[in-house]
């Protein structure tokens, strides 16, 4: 289900149908890679959430999108939750915050799982992945590159700095994965 796009079909199609196969490969590879049982069973059953994409200003969403299959108790949290990262990450650049996860407070419900991509000025938010794992990041990240929104070296930089140091390796043994995808 589309909430919001204002790009063409073709564009929002292409962005989609990325998206999806990001999601379906990162849920892949957290569920068969050599990673502990907890973290497995984490993953289980993780098939979809919302995407939201922003343009320059703080509500300035440009496509708002489920993205797989997502169960329906859990549809209204990540709607929101897609929405709220992008939007308290715009609040927080001015302070240089690149992630949602730089203000996350989660006695607050307030988790990680926004990006901002510096050249193209955009801000990818997924809701929908566990938190534990960084997975709603790691799939922004991903999705940013394929985009050519971010440059590899800077999205690695990000997860550097902001990510825990094994999920930095999560996601650099992610990305080297699927190099033939993002760098042609």
């Amino acid at each position: 289900m589309i909430i919001k796009s204002l790009y063409s079909k073709h564009e929002e199609t292409f962005i989609l149908e990325r998206a999806y196969f990001l999601l379906k490969e990162l849920v892949l590879f957290f569920q068969n890679g050599n990673f502990s049982d907890e973290i497995k069973k984490d993953w289980e059953n993780r098939a979809g959430g919302y995407l939201c994409i922003f343009g320059e200003k703080q509500y300035d969403v440009q496509l708002w999108a489920e993205i797989g299959i997502i169960r329906p108790e859990k549809e209204n949290k990540y709607i929101f939750y897609s929405r709220e990262k992008g939007e308290r990450l715009f609040v927080h650049l001015p302070e240089g915050h690149v992630t949602s996860f730089e203000s996350q407070r989660e006695e607050k419900n307030e988790f990680g799982g926004a990006i901002f991509a510096r050249p193209a000025m955009r801000r990818y938010s997924f809701s929908g992945l566990p938190e534990r794992d960084r997975g709603d990041s790691i799939l922004m990240l991903a999705l940013a590159i394929l985009q050519s929104h971010i440059s590899h070296d800077d999205a690695v930089e990000i997860s550097r700095e902001i990510l825990e140091t094994e999920n930095f390796f999560l996601f650099s043994r992610f990305i080297e994965n699927k190099r033939p995808y993002f760098f042609h």
